[in-house]
């Protein structure tokens, strides 16, 4: 019981924990609820099962995004002729970046030493996330970007 709380208490603080949590309780819950699912071979019907399985497993495979597709709303998204000049430069220093771009120019630049990504979690601990709220919304852009020397 304490692994539930523990893992709901997570869960409910930062959502990179939600998977944990899905772990730990659907097995607490299994355990619990075993009543439920008592085998009756008589109302079982396996090719009905079966059935249902492969049509899902259908359903999954048509629904995943072929590479070339992936690429392409990677090249409509994404800031390519951007990414371009930069790895054509050299970047001395940190980068201020688009809060969604960070991500991308990390895998695509792993050199780079960009401002901010998606990891929210760690940024607004430290109160970078904060500050690029600053400089995005025009606040004190000037001192945001001299602390951090960009």
């Amino acid at each position: 019981m304490l692994f539930v709380l523990v893992s709901v208490f997570a869960a409910l603080t930062y959502s990179r924990f939600l998977l944990f949590a899905g772990i730990i309780i659907t097995r607490y819950l299994a355990r619990e609820l075993s009543f439920v699912g008592v085998d009756n071979t008589e109302t079982d019907r396996p090719l009905l099962n079966v059935a249902i399985m492969f049509l899902l497993a259908m359903f999954v495979a048509y629904h995943i995004p072929k590479a070339t597709n992936l690429k392409l709303q990677t090249e409509i998204g994404y800031p390519k002729k951007a990414l371009t000049y930069l790895q054509s430069v050299s970047l001395d220093g940190p980068m201020m970046n688009d809060f969604s771009w960070g991500g991308y120019l990390l895998w695509n630049m792993p050199q780079s030493r960009v401002f901010i990504d998606l990891r929210a979690d760690g940024f607004e601990e430290r109160g970078v996330f904060r500050n690029y709220m600053d400089t995005v919304k025009m606040v004190r852009p000037q001192q945001v970007l001299d602390k951090y020397r960009i």
